[in-house]
């Protein structure tokens, strides 16, 4: 059995945004502690075609999640743990007006557990970890870590910076004692926008939940008293009561102050009492003590059904008032002893006279490797603002690398080859003191599954071999001028005996790669040229449209053999610089902003590797 109680330090490292050097170094030894134990505790889960995460929260297999994950009661789920093995479970009660949920695992079991926190106790500026399987879970990759701090909370909400994304819903919010504050709901557009259930919700309405019970949401509606309060400090003082509902008929009256709800004192104001209704079922009483003109009395109130069709919150979080960066300059120049040396051997790359990816010094004699799918016409290699013609030595695909030589003597990067654990801290200089970005290790090294080209044509096997049956509009083999009724012959030299086997190469081949198409047609054989794009399907999806909105991507970010996944945030024209841990070593080299919640690199070992082949090739 998993417990944390032997990790349950009094601090969770609280503070104003912003943070010291030593409390950095801090922060990465609890995550790294807390990382891991949080893993083997967060799920997977599908329900039907609804694909989540959840985590464990007891021994017998109860698993907290959003409640949109699981939609309602009795319904079956497929739980896959940490380490890839899919257990059978259920789904218990939800709360869809507050997004709550349950899973039980049915299977026999001493599951790894996190304990309950909670969130009443968090202050702005505390650092927390986000788990999750953003995009649904993915074959090799454990759940995956993200850092960042608690921005603004209130009973009904935690706002955080972990970045999260589709997939995510359900997945733990944990402090740096390990316990579960949160659950992750809702994100927005901003980075730093992303929303989490308290888990204190989940305490007080524990029983309901195991229990199996619906509420909230469709025929039944939110729990609704008819009331509006008014700012009075913590205290929450009735404004208004709507004529014929729930706390009219009970006799509550304007200027009343709730002082407490089923014995739940009332500290909060309005956001607490909101919550707490919330949580109820519509037609439960709820005894309230309230004062009157400094008296105190009780009211039994039934609470009642929302009129309304959509389940809006009252009050707007105010993003505008929260910054828009994951983290302040103020923080990034803790790192600047960090990034010193590597600083030295990062030089900007730069084609028709704008930057297009950092580079790195891999040899003081002038050598220089960068994101090479960035690289089009002559490019120039900027050092310390003098600019130097490049000559292209090498490229190689597996890791959209290229190999530059310029006729300067240069600092070659401290590289290093350490392991790097989930949690460590990772930091991106640039040409500047301050680095460009800093974010943590988010799963252990691994292989990232490529990306599918998307050629778009349907395809029917006949006698005689593969034809296109219909060319998709406006995709890479309408382009390219391929007709139905074309027979496919290969694809890059390789030959094709059926639709299958197209399907299998194309899928091989990363987006926006040129691919080599040999057909007949009347009895003609040709050869053309066509641009591989994206499914449509993988373009429409949630995931890929919360990627678009964080920002600018980089046209080649998969299909790498090793990478390093971490949590910064980098712009496409960032990538190709050295990758640095805390002791100023270059672990890695920068090799794609990817989405929302990922960047790669590609680590020190694999990277020295492929310099020491392409130190060899001249470009054919």
């Amino acid at each position: 059995m998993l417990t944390l109680t032997s990790l349950l330090l009094a601090s969770a490292l609280a503070g104003p945004i912003g943070a010291s050097e030593s409390e950095l170094l801090e922060v990465e030894d609890r995550a790294r502690e807390i990382a891991g134990l949080a893993t083997r505790a967060t799920v997977g889960l599908q329900v039907g075609p609804n694909l989540g995460s959840g985590v464990i929260v007891s021994a017998e297999g109860h698993v907290l999640t959003a409640g949109h994950v699981i939609e309602g009661p009795g319904r079956r789920v497929k739980v896959t743990l940490s380490d890839g093995r899919v257990v059978s479970g259920v789904t218990l009660g939800v709360n869809r007006w507050i997004d709550s949920g349950m899973v039980r695992i049915t299977e026999e079991g001493d599951w790894p557990f996190l304990e309950m926190g909670r969130a009443s106790e968090l202050e702005a500026g505390d650092w927390v970890l986000a788990l999750g399987h953003p995009g649904g879970v993915e074959k090799d990759r454990p759940p995956v870590v993200r850092l960042g701090r608690v921005r603004s909370h209130d009973p009904r909400v935690i706002r955080s910076d972990c970045t999260i994304v589709s997939g995510d819903s359900g997945g733990p919010l944990v402090d740096l004692s390990g316990r579960v504050v949160g659950i992750h709901t809702s994100l927005r557009r901003f980075l730093i926008a992303n929303d989490h259930l308290p888990v204190d919700t989940f305490r007080r309405t524990w029983d309901l939940l195991v229990g199996s019970t619906a509420w909230g949401g469709g025929a039944i509606g939110r729990s609704f008293l008819g009331v509006s309060c008014r700012p009075d400090g913590s205290r929450c003082r009735v404004r208004a009561v709507e004529e014929g509902l729930a706390a009219d008929k009970a006799g509550l009256l304007p200027g009343d102050i709730v002082v407490s709800i089923d014995g739940t004192p009332i500290d909060d104001g309005f956001a607490e009492l909101e919550q707490l209704v919330s949580e109820r079922p519509v037609g439960e009483a709820l005894a309230f003590a309230i004062e009157r003109d400094g008296e105190r009395l009780d009211l039994d109130i039934v609470i009642e059904r929302h009129g309304g069709s959509d389940a809006v919150r009252i009050v707007d979080t105010p993003w505008s008032s929260l910054g828009t960066t994951k983290f302040e300059r103020s923080m990034l120049s803790d790192f600047r002893n960090a990034a010193r040396r590597a600083r030295a051997a990062t030089v900007e790359v730069l084609c028709d006279g704008e930057r297009v990816a950092l580079g790195t010094v891999v040899d003081a004699a002038g050598l220089v490797v960068t994101k090479a799918s960035e690289l089009v016409g002559p490019v120039i290699v900027r050092v310390d603002g003098d600019d130097y013609e490049a000559r292209l030595r090498a490229t190689d695909e597996n890791y959209d690398v290229a190999l530059l030589e310029v006729d300067a003597t240069l600092v070659s990067a401290p590289f290093d080859d350490r392991a790097l654990d989930p949690g460590q801290w990772v930091i991106t200089p640039g040409s500047r003191s301050v680095p460009i970005s800093a974010g943590i290790v988010s799963t252990p090294i691994r292989r990232i599954p490529t990306r599918f080209g998307y050629l778009g044509v349907v395809l029917g096997d006949g006698r005689t071999g593969p034809r296109i049956r219909e060319v998709i509009a406006n995709s890479g083999a309408e382009k390219a001028g391929l007709m139905a009724g074309d027979m496919i012959l290969g694809i890059d030299g390789t030959e094709v005996g059926d639709s299958r086997a197209i399907t299998e190469v194309v899928r091989a081949i990363r987006p926006d790669s040129a691919v080599t198409i040999a057909y007949r047609r009347g009895g003609e054989e040709h050869k053309v040229e066509a641009t591989l794009g994206v499914h449509p399907y993988e373009e429409g999806g949630p995931v890929a449209a919360q990627d678009r909105d964080s920002g600018p991507l980089s046209r080649v970010r998969s299909g790498f053999p090793r990478a390093i996944q971490h949590d910064s945030v980098l712009r496409p024209n960032e990538c190709g610089g050295p990758l640095i841990d805390v002791s100023g070593s270059v672990v890695g080299v920068n090799l794609a902003r990817a989405g929302r919640a990922a960047s790669y690199a590609v680590p020190t070992a694999e990277l020295l590797a492929v310099v020491a082949e392409l130190r060899d090739l001249e470009l054919r």
